[in-house]
């Protein structure tokens, strides 16, 4: 899939960070001698235009100096300069973006798994680092050429963007012939009781066979169309 940041339509970006804000993101600061990262726990839009973005903890960040904003859904991204947003601790106050870009739009749907259903599968990291492979995953959402996946509890270093990974079976479906993937983003979420899950979208170089997929998609009950 083309990876290249395209504009958007004006008036498509109230509809597209809707449907973003269901897989996340992150604001971003840089700073003559550092970086800012911060994870987006949640996004809302009112009637006027008004974006309110919640964020994982009080970020350290000058208000003086211009933020982006980039979301994990068709990595959309666009820029907000200090006169564009007002930040009061946890919380970003801004006017919907003018500009913005993102991949191109795909053409296959997502399918997502129940919350109360255990829906599982393996995974082989390529990698060499920390903790052994194989991880053992929940699916969290499918579609033909890409997974949604769930870690709890294996260190938030467990997969990285940009890592590789073979799928040898899918629920409890065995492949006749493993299929490669790349880490397209990962989300970490930390609880009080100091436990971690890992969020981890994955790209398959390889489309889940027919017969497979079909099992996947009666297990689901959301379709989530691009």
């Amino acid at each position: 899939m083309d990876q290249t940041l395209r504009p958007i339509n004006e008036k498509d970006i109230p509809h597209i960070i809707e449907k973003a804000v269901l897989f996340g993101g992150k604001i971003t600061q840089s700073n003559p001698n550092s970086t800012v990262e911060m994870g987006i726990k949640r996004v809302d839009v009112d009637v006027y235009g008004t974006m309110t973005i919640k964020l994982m903890e009080a970020p350290p960040i000058e208000k003086k100096r211009p933020i982006s904003i980039t979301f994990n859904y068709r990595s959309l991204f666009f820029y907000l300069d200090p006169t564009q947003y007002v930040l009061k601790e946890d919380t970003i106050v801004a006017d919907l973006p003018k500009g913005a870009k993102a991949i191109a739009i795909r053409h296959d749907d997502r399918y997502v798994m129940p919350h109360n259903t255990e829906v599982k599968t393996t995974i082989h990291r390529i990698e060499k680092r920390l903790e052994s492979c194989p991880l053992e995953v929940k699916i969290v959402d499918v579609s033909a050429n890409g997974l949604g996946l769930l870690i709890s509890n294996h260190g938030d270093r467990a997969l990285l963007p940009n890592d590789h990974i073979w799928v040898k079976a899918l629920s409890d479906m065995v492949l006749k012939k493993p299929i490669f993937g790349r880490i397209v983003y990962t989300i970490i979420k930390k609880y009080k009781d100091n436990s971690l899950d890992l969020r981890v979208g994955v790209s398959l170089e390889e489309a889940i066979p027919e017969e497979v997929f079909t099992e996947l998609q009666k297990k689901s009950n959301l379709i989530l169309s691009a």
